[in-house]
């Protein structure tokens, strides 16, 4: 299976800095730091050598989750508990 264009990892990530925005429990800093680990994510999607939903999903799961509580679930990012 082909790579992800940058165009495919671009909107992926822009998803994911989206969802950022109806987080209403995280103070401001807290949503830009979380925007930088976002974009990090660039060079590890764009170097997926065969990119499936399911890949995708598991490994920025692993790779956002936070020790607040913070992270993926299937609706978009979790707020902390």
């Amino acid at each position: 299976m082909p790579r992800l264009r940058p165009r495919d990892v671009r909107q992926i990530l822009q998803m994911l800095e989206d969802e950022i925005n109806y987080t209403p429990k995280l103070s401001k800093i807290e949503k830009m730091k979380l925007r930088v680990r976002i974009r990090k994510q660039f060079n590890w999607l764009a170097g997926l050598s065969s990119p499936t939903a399911e890949r995708i999903f598991h490994g920025l799961e692993e790779r956002l989750s936070d020790k607040r509580g913070i992270g993926l679930s299937k609706k978009g990012l979790q707020e902390p508990r």
